[in-house]
């Protein structure tokens, strides 16, 4: 969904798990399962993705980088069945995580090609 979408209730829930800060404008949201669970996201400054496991926190994911951070960020294609798409992202700390959207190809790629123009 565009990031206007998104209710001020929802911002609000991305801002107390630190993913969101003020005056930072989602661009696009995807969610696996409630809001509230699960979500992935990109920002006019980063690129975020959280799952949270209401039985067990310890096991709460919480990934995000800033621009700045990033090395690059490839695309995983989904089978379009059990998984979903993912752009891999490459930080400059030689790490990566994975942001995951429920599309196909096309919509993968538009995704892709939106988030790069932030990376400079």
């Amino acid at each position: 969904m565009e990031g206007e979408e998104l209710s001020s209730q929802d911002l609000s829930y991305i801002r107390s798990l630190g993913l969101l800060e003020g005056g930072e404008e989602v661009m696009f949201f995807s969610s696996s399962f409630r809001m509230k669970i699960s979500g992935n996201f990109f920002t006019d400054r980063r690129i975020a993705s959280y799952w949270q496991y209401e039985k067990t926190p310890k096991d709460n994911y919480l990934k995000s980088a800033k621009y700045d951070e990033i090395r690059s960020i490839d695309v995983k294609y989904g089978d379009g069945f059990k998984y979903s798409s993912a752009l891999v992202v490459n930080l400059k700390k030689n790490t990566s995580f994975e942001v995951y959207f429920d599309c196909g190809r096309e919509q993968i790629d538009e995704i892709h090609e939106a988030v790069q123009k932030y990376l400079k």
